[in-house]
């Protein structure tokens, strides 16, 4: 019995020693630590231009804290505006100066009835003129002698123009036989005057003015530049120009052209019989 007790012992004390031998090495073993996965970030979804956009946070505005208002900057007086200087008074000529001189014809404007000669002349000849000016192309240019005279040629006559007691041209013309003139003009100026029935050019019968007028009509042939389109007539009528009134100082104007170039000039001319005689 004695010697069974020191070997209980001893492998107690071995198996003890054995235990605490094992938990110091299992202390001082380091445990392999499992290392994470890194953390992968989220990729944000494609994005397609025009699509979405960012709106910012709303925020309620913030009332602004009341502060002191700034003192106005003194302003500079309005400027007084200077008096205006007062209208001087009219002087009175002095008695017994002379008074100024008018010029000879001063009052009486260009082509006015009294520079024309006889009372009334000018305001029953100046429409009729007008009205001529008018329709004399209009009848004239489908007269063959406008083509057959060669270019330059020239030629005039001279008529009176009767008005009835209502005022229209009546016919026949009373033509200048006293002159030379161009008698195959005168069909082109009577049917000129035939237009001209509609119209009134004098005064009232009871007023007593003018019954007459006298004009001069001239011409001139000229060579233009012919149109361009070969299809048409030559001889048809391509365009009227301008038209120029006559006045007591210049005369009335008026021209036309054909196709193939020819240009008719035309002058009108008012003839004051007292002074043309």
């Amino acid at each position: 019995m004695l010697g069974t007790r020191p070997t209980v012992a001893l492998l107690a004390s071995l198996g003890l020693h054995a235990l605490l031998l094992t938990q110091a090495l299992a202390r001082r073993t380091p445990i392999p630590s499992v290392a994470r996965p890194a953390e992968v970030e989220p990729t944000p979804a494609p994005v397609w231009p025009g699509e979405t956009f960012d709106i910012d946070a709303l925020t309620p505005p913030s009332d602004p804290a009341p502060s002191d208002p700034a003192p106005a900057a003194p302003s500079d007086p309005a400027p007084v505006p200077a008096p205006a200087p007062a209208a001087a008074a009219p002087t009175r000529p002095e008695e017994g100066a002379p008074a100024p001189a008018v010029q000879p014809g001063a009052t009486s404007s260009p082509g006015s009835p009294a520079a024309y000669g006889q009372s009334g002349l000018f305001a029953v000849a100046a429409p009729i003129g007008k009205g001529l000016l008018r329709v004399l192309p209009r009848v004239a240019y489908v007269d063959p002698t406008f083509h057959d005279l060669r270019s330059g040629s020239t030629g005039h006559i001279r008529f009176q123009v009767d008005l009835d007691a209502e005022g229209r041209p009546t016919l026949p013309l009373g033509f200048d036989d006293d002159r030379s003139r161009a008698r195959w003009l005168e069909p082109i100026v009577e049917r000129a005057i035939l237009l001209l029935r509609g119209g009134t050019f004098s005064q009232p019968p009871t007023s007593g003015g003018a019954r007459s007028a006298a004009f001069e009509l001239s011409f001139e042939i000229a060579e233009g530049q012919a149109a361009s389109d070969d299809w048409l007539e030559p001889r048809d009528l391509a365009e009227i120009g301008r038209l120029i009134e006559p006045t007591t100082k210049e005369p009335g104007r008026a021209h036309f052209r054909y196709n193939s170039g020819r240009e008719v000039f035309l002058t009108l001319r008012l003839v004051d019989p007292e002074r043309d005689r």
